[in-house]
Parts: structure tokens; C-alpha cells; sequence
């Protein structure tokens, strides 16, 4: 692995371990304990954990893992696409249930936390106590998927710091709220009836975990009818997880995997109006007789050079190339699209040459050594 690989890395994991710090500091730290500047510093860092928790990992899965957004009945594409290694954990079909759990959970928390002091009605906050609950049962399952993986990817394991701090997150907010709550029933002077077994909940340890688990019930309850209206049947919780391939709860087979067929490139070069894309000889790619022009050379004489200095991004940039350079490729089925995919590349193509330039001792002698005959 090279310096960028490195650095790229450093940045998706260095800048989330640091929001890590701040979530565990912030766990031991009551509400009433901080300073009113302590308190908007920790309201920022459960704003940003989420959102640039969600960034960092999405970046960090497509290019250091090889995390697939293709179904269990999708084919992976092997050849040039040496990272796509997995199908996605959620089934499409049936997983929006986990996706909107996820945004509710964290908007409850932010409202718990916006709203702190506000003297919320208590089944107010009881729903939002199990809304925000919601997402670590979510969390949990996630990061049960996972595991069978991380043996033969250890990478993978980097995945479940955004899990974790969503814990750290929401056990601070459940506790302040517990707090904030009991302490108001106290002043309210609250004694029997439905208020003062909310009391008693709110206070005791082992209360508030069944008050917990009691508000997960209704939220489950609307979820499973919600998914028998609309035609999802009865198992549509479990079918989230086993409907996929690759991962813990699996139950499906997937397809096998295809040989990568295009270098939409070479596409271009072959099919673009001449003029413009300007092919300059025949060549050779994988023992067939290709047309070459100056940009396909260049890309290529670049991916060598990034394949000999950081073979592991060479890795993750060949894999991005690839996943959308296939479909590109099927795109291209007019001169006039070539073209046009010949002038968005112009850029890509000057970068190219300024990395060569500036990193190879003879970049024109890179550049015309590719595709060879």
C-alpha cells in the first residue's frame, strides 16, 4: 500500500476516531454537568457523527472493501474489478423498514437533545425514547451481519465504529432524558396513576431498560403491519437480512461472478467521430486487436504508474473505474456518445498528464509503450 493509499485512509479513519473521543468524553458527562459552551459542543458532535459518520463509510466502503450496492441476484464483475468482492448487506426489497428506523433514531435524538430542557408530556418522550432506541436494535443487527467476513476481511472492522458511537450517542441522551424526566414528575409531585408508574420507570435502573423495551413495541407493531399492507408478508423483518448473499444472516445463492467485458475508452477511441477523438494505430488489450488513441493511452500509462508507486488505491481506483465504466461502456452505441464521453474525460485526461509529468522520469515513452501490439 502506498503514501495515498495511506493518506486517503488516515483521513476516513482518523477524522471519525476523533468524533469517537469527543462521544465517549461526552458519556461520562451528564447535561448538567457541562457549561453551557460544553453543551453546544456536544449538540455539534451528535449533529456531525451521523452525517459524516454515514460519508466517511460509504467513501470507505467502495473503495477499500469492495461493498457491492448489487442485489444477492446481481453478478459480481471479476477481472478489472478486482475489490468487488460483496453483494449489499440489506436487501433492497424488503430493508427501507432499516433505513427509516436509522433517520427517525437520529432525529429523535437531535429533538432530545435540541430540546433538553424542554418539559416534553411524558408519552411524548417515552416515543421518542423508543424512536431513538430503534436505531441501536437496528446497529445491533448490523453489526451481527458483518461478522462473518471479518476473518477474511479485516477492513471490515472499521465499519463498526459508526455503530458504536450511535450507542455512545443515544445511551447519553436516553439517560439525560430519564433524569430531566424523573426530575420534573418529582417537582410535579406526582404520586399515583399512570404519571407515578412513569416515575417509578423513569428512576429505577431496571425500569427504565422495561420502559425501553415496552416503546419498542407499538413502533415494532406499526412497522409489521405496515409491511403486511403494503404486500410484504408476515417475514418481511427477517427476509431484510437472510434475502442477501455473502453475509452472517444470508440465505440466498448468488449468480457467478462475470469477467469484466468493456474499457468504455476503448469504446470511445473506436467508435468516436475521428476528428475529434483522434485514434492514432491499432493495439492489443487482453490478445484482441483494439484501435488506440492519445487519451486511452494516457489513462493507461497512468493507472501503471499508480500500479507500481500504490498498488492498493491502484486497487480501489481500478475497482471505481470498472463499476461504472461497464455500464458506461453499454451506453456508448452512437459516435455522438462517444464523443461526448471523449470531451468529459478531457479533464481527467490533463490530470493524468500532470501526474506523469510530475512523477514519472519519462512519461511520453510510458504513454506510447501502452497497448502495444
Amino acid at each position: 500500500m502506498g503514501f495515498f493509499s495511506y493518506l486517503i485512509m488516515a483521513f476516513f479513519i482518523i477524522s471519525p476516531l476523533v468524533l469517537t473521543g469527543y462521544n465517549i468524553y461526552y458519556l461520562v458527562k451528564p447535561y448538567d454537568s457541562l457549561v453551557p459552551k460544553k453543551r453546544r459542543s456536544r449538540f455539534l458532535c451528535y449533529l456531525a457523527t451521523p452525517l459524516f459518520g454515514e460519508f466517511c463509510q460509504a467513501i470507505f466502503v467502495g473503495l477499500f472493501i469492495g461493498i457491492t450496492t448489487k442485489e444477492w441476484n446481481e453478478p459480481l464483475i471479476n477481472g478489472g474489478v478486482e475489490d468487488e468482492s460483496y453483494h449489499m448487506m440489506i436487501s433492497g426489497q424488503y430493508g427501507g423498514w432499516v433505513y427509516i428506523l436509522l433517520l427517525l433514531s437520529v432525529i429523535s435524538v437531535w429533538i432530545l437533545n435540541g430540546n433538553y430542557t424542554q418539559n416534553k408530556p411524558p408519552l411524548v418522550s417515552v416515543l421518542l425514547i423508543g424512536l431513538a432506541a430503534s436505531g441501536n436494535v437496528v446497529s445491533l443487527l448490523y453489526c451481527l451481519q458483518l461478522i462473518v467476513n471479518t476473518t477474511e476481511e479485516p477492513l471490515i472492522l472499521v465499519l463498526y465504529l459508526l455503530p458504536f458511537n450511535w450507542v455512545l450517542i443515544t445511551w447519553r441522551t436516553l439517560a439525560d432524558e430519564f433524569s430531566l424526566q424523573s426530575k420534573y414528575m418529582k417537582e410535579d409531585g406526582v404520586q399515583g396513576g399512570l404519571n407515578g408508574l412513569l416515575l417509578r420507570l423513569f428512576t429505577a435502573h431496571g425500569g427504565r431498560f422495561a420502559l425501553v423495551l415496552t416503546s419498542l413495541v407499538p413502533i415494532a407493531a406499526v412497522i409489521f403491519i405496515i409491511q403486511i399492507l403494503t404486500g410484504q408478508g408476515a417475514d418481511a423483518f427477517i427476509k431484510t437480512f437472510t434475502d442477501t448473499a455473502d453475509w452472517t444472516f444470508s440465505q440466498q445463492t448468488p449468480p457467478p461472478p462475470e469477467f469484466y467485458e468493456g474499457h468504455y475508452l476503448c469504446t470511445v477511441a473506436a467508435g468516436g467521430h475521428r476528428r475529434l477523438v483522434k485514434p492514432t494505430r491499432y493495439g492489443s488489450r487482453l490478445g484482441e486487436k483494439i484501435i488506440v488513441n492519445r487519451q486511452l493511452c494516457v489513462a493507461n500509462a497512468f493507472e501503471e504508474l499508480i500500479a507500481v508507486r500504490t498498488p492498493r488505491f491502484h486497487r480501489a481506483l481500478r475497482g471505481f473505474y470498472d463499476r461504472h465504466g461497464y455500464p458506461i461502456c453499454r451506453f456508448i452505441t452512437t459516435p455522438l456518445r462517444a464523443d461526448i464521453v471523449y470531451i468529459l474525460m478531457k479533464p481527467l485526461e490533463w490530470a493524468f498528464l500532470l501526474v506523469l509529468y510530475l512523477f514519472d522520469t519519462e512519461p511520453e515513452k510510458r504513454i506510447a509503450k501502452q497497448y502495444l501490439l
